[in-house]
């Protein structure tokens, strides 16, 4: 199952906690796992209470009980799982109702010195299990200098509904106060991200009263495709694909949008793995409070956000909202969709249709993807079946709105920029380290076809059909969908837009 999981393009990791059950339901072989930790004195001494419902945490303190547990977990890498959702060990508390909850550690740590500690030993015995290459680790919790082991965070078990947290709600088993659900999911990544963990993945569709809704779903997963980790994993195990009473209201229209989002967030690869790269020189959050991205702006809201510098992002977290009341930043700010453009310093009702997240590209913003056929990043048995940025990085993709001058380098040093110049509009690309074969640019808002495009100063080809473009050096086509959308093949150096209703 791995290796045909591996040969299909996935990474595959597996759910973990830090315990021995000894219950009835336990193997004979975690029994004697059991007793041997026991024999060995692998636990500590004393144990407070045990928030879980298997039995006491490993102390991991103890240098033999480290060694041994991850002698354990390298049985699953050494078959090739390469991450680990890791969950719970969070028993050691200071206290509880009161009254002190007394803990003793093989170092002579206790409660007080290791609340935090134990989540950082618990995550660095996987981390060191795992391979090099693709290995992650998605934990519920993190502290300060786990960021060296943790590749995401999620928040835990939150609401499969669009509930604020505390809320009191009604459900069928009563009245209760939500955790909460998308709106708090929302506001976790983004304190998160400024407070030294970048990369942010909530149970998309929430886990706690699964399945969501269909429009509860739809929501969740339009606004994870424009985040750090778009991840699914609800308690009732439904997923887009399957439609039966027991998995919600889902049907073709969730299957459909959701291949076109979780295509996207694949795509914007380049874009965001850009950011990340950038993290450790400017300490810059990938996904941004308004306020953080702009501070003289005087305006917080907990449900927008910065993606990237290029990217305002407002997703829908109002159940039955069709609309998205949002304040946008100075500038002028393109509809990702259509190509409309909106002026900033100012607050719109935004268009969000079911299958609509309000996205805006900012004025002068470029954006490299991935081509539109590409599935995944991990290698793939079969390259000729399932496109892979691993077995080729290939043509870039990349959305510009055309305003003054500005420059994008990528990770690879993969250098891009665009100005607009009176009746043009001028585009470059050159060669990066893994990005050799330039790129198709997107314009969208011209409403008539170009007068002329040029590349490398000799007159560019225009092709019959899009499809037509990758196979050329330059090139370019035109389409009046969506307001009028200009591509340009340049495999490098420059090009040049020239206008209709201006040529000369």
């Amino acid at each position: 199952m791995i290796n045909l999981a591996h040969d299909l393009g996935f990474r595959m990791a597996l759910w973990q906690a830090p315990y021995l059950a000894g219950n009835k339901e336990s193997s004979d072989e975690t029994k004697a796992l059991l007793a041997h930790a026991k024999e060995q004195g692998f636990f500590p001494d004393p144990v407070g209470v045990p928030l879980n419902g298997w039995g006491d945490i490993i102390d991991f303190t103890n240098p033999e009980a480290f060694a041994w547990w991850k002698s354990l977990i390298e049985r699953y890498t050494n078959m090739g799982i390469e991450g680990f959702k890791l969950d719970y060990a969070e028993d050691v508390v200071l206290g509880l109702f009161s009254g002190r909850t007394p803990w003793g550690f093989w170092d002579g740590s206790n409660e007080r010195t290791m609340h935090s500690r134990m989540k950082l030993l618990y995550h660095r015995v996987y981390a060191e299990t795992l391979p090099e290459d693709g290995g992650f680790l998605l934990c519920r919790s993190g502290t300060y200098g786990d960021q060296v082991n943790v590749s995401v965070i999620w928040p835990g078990d939150l609401d499969a509904r669009m509930w604020d947290h505390r809320e009191v709600v009604e459900t069928k088993k009563g009245t209760i106060m939500a955790v909460g659900g998308l709106g708090p999911s929302i506001i976790y990544g983004l304190s998160l991200g400024p407070s030294g963990f970048p990369f942010y993945g909530a149970d998309t569709g929430g886990y706690r009263h699964s399945p969501p809704d269909k429009e509860t779903f739809m929501r969740w997963f339009q606004q994870t495709a424009l985040s750090t980790v778009m991840q699914v994993g609800t308690s009732s195990n439904n997923v887009p694909w399957e439609f039966d009473p027991d998995n919600g209201d889902f049907d073709q229209q969730v299957l459909d949008t959701y291949r076109e989002y979780a295509s996207l967030h694949m795509r914007l690869f380049p874009y965001e793995w850009t950011y990340a790269q950038n993290l450790a020189v400017d300490g810059r959050a990938i996904q941004r409070p308004i306020g953080l991205a702009y501070p003289d702006l005087g305006v917080h809201p907990s449900d927008a956000y910065m993606f990237g510098d290029h990217l305002y992002v407002a997703p829908v977290v109002t159940k039955g909202a069709v609309e998205k009341q949002a304040y946008l930043p100075p500038g002028q700010w393109q509809n990702w969709w259509d190509g409309t453009v909106i002026e900033g310093a100012q607050s719109h009702v935004l268009p969000a249709p079911l299958d609509r997240l309000p996205l805006y590209l900012a004025q002068g913003g470029i954006v490299p993807m991935l081509r539109p056929t590409v599935v995944t990043t991990a290698p793939v048995l079969d390259p000729e079946t399932i496109d892979s940025y691993a077995t080729d990085p290939g043509i870039l993709w990349v959305r510009v709105f055309p305003a003054q001058a500005s420059t994008f380098t990528l990770y690879d040093q993969t250098a891009i920029t665009q100005e607009a110049d009176g009746n043009h509009i001028n585009l470059s690309i050159g060669q990066g380290e893994e990005f050799k074969d330039g790129a198709v640019f997107l314009i969208f808002g011209l409403e008539q076809e170009p007068a002329s495009v040029a590349c490398n100063d000799v007159d560019a080809a225009k092709v019959a059909d899009l499809d037509d473009l990758s196979g050329q050096d330059a090139a370019w086509f035109w389409s009046s969908d969506n307001g009028g959308v200009l591509y340009v093949r340049l495999k490098q150096g420059t090009a040049v837009v020239t206008k209709a209703d201006m040529a000369d």
